[in-house]
């Protein structure tokens, strides 16, 4: 069974191409992938350019479904025919002519289309990915990473048992990484380790949000895959609601929160979740990800995102704990199996 890639993808942010991983990640990841696109009034022109990149790129056709989001107004209940939705239908009934198709072309074009400060609905965006993906096995990415050299059939056997019901409730979780900007991607994991060493890449966010990301006994891990071609799995304790894992999980398992603010705990909101729903956290040995550049702070913009969304946080945290709270109820005396997360939970 494949494993569905799943990113989400907006126009913003001239200093990150966002463009151009959408044709390399169906280069480098080896199964298939869902982009759920945001698109923004003006930013209809942007769609014969992507519906182009869609039928003319040979792997991008194969591999990859995108699945268009928009804002409706406010007083809209539903989807009426406004400029978005005729942009869009009149999209589907053009003809794509690959003549003279340039990948760089239009990437090009793309990159044009950016916005500003906006309210962007992250954990939305996850989830129409996750719907439109089609398999049952989902791994929520970012658009920016690369995977490790045959990740999906490393991982093949281990999520074939997932999917069986094997391990009960419970995710598959892989290493994060980042990277030096001017060395190259490992080919395999020797040079990996020597690029550890070298420290050419450390864990991810080690430098400003270690507690999000830190995954302990490093050093095993990576002596392990070393020396062993089984890939093998072992059970990571939730310790705090900061943890932000990524992972590869079932089509059932819960979607994201979708009131979280963008920025704000956004992933750790579905992470404090599986805890509560009895999801064990398992992670494997030999397969990763890395994303280019390593990272010391937050953008200006980044920090911008991230104040507007802890402004707007305690409303949002009670709701999610009236949500938690009602789905998975804990006996008074039975225990806390997740940990305090605030005064709410």
């Amino acid at each position: 069974m494949p494993i569905t890639l799943l990113n989400r993808y907006k126009f913003y942010n001239p200093s990150v191409k966002f463009q151009k991983y959408l044709c390399f990640q169906a280069e480098t990841w080896d199964d298939l992938i869902s982009y759920a696109v945001f698109i923004i009034p003006g930013h209809e022109a942007a769609l014969p350019l992507l519906s182009k990149l869609h039928h003319c790129h040979n792997l991008t056709r194969s591999k990859v479904s995108i699945h268009l989001v928009w804002m409706r107004g406010l007083f809209q209940r539903e989807c009426a025919v406004d400029t978005t939705v005729a942009s869009i239908e009149s999209v589907f009934k053009q003809r794509v002519s690959c003549d003279n198709f340039s990948i760089d072309a239009v990437i090009d074009k793309l990159q044009h289309f950016k916005i500003g400060f906006t309210n962007y609905p992250i954990n939305i965006m996850r989830n129409e990915a996750r719907r439109g993906a089609p398999t049952k096995l989902h791994l929520v990415g970012d658009i920016e990473t690369q995977w490790s050299n045959g990740f999906a059939k490393k991982a093949r056997n281990l999520t074939r048992k997932l999917l069986n019901n094997d391990y009960g409730n419970a995710v598959l979780v892989y290493r994060r990484f980042e990277q030096d900007s001017n060395s190259e991607f490992p080919a395999d994991i020797d040079t990996f380790a020597k690029l550890i060493r070298d420290r050419k890449i450390v864990q991810f966010h080690q430098k400003f949000f270690r507690s999000g990301h830190i995954i302990p006994n490093l050093d095993m891990w990576i002596s392990y895959s070393l020396n062993r071609d089984k890939v093998l799995l072992k059970n990571l304790s939730y310790g705090h609601h900061e943890w932000e894992p990524q992972f590869i999980m079932r089509h059932d398992a819960p979607y994201h929160y979708e009131h979280t603010p963008t920025r704000y705990l956004d992933h750790q909101f579905l992470c404090y979740e599986l805890c509560r729903a009895g999801y064990s956290f398992l992670l494997m040995t030999h397969v990763f990800n890395i994303h280019p550049g390593i990272k010391s702070q937050n953008s200006l913009y980044e920090r911008a995102v991230d104040a507007y969304g802890r402004a707007h946080s305690y409303p949002i945290l009670k709701k999610y704990g009236e949500y938690l709270n009602s789905e998975y109820p804990v006996e008074p005396d039975a225990g806390r199996r997740c940990p305090k997360w605030k005064d709410f939970l």
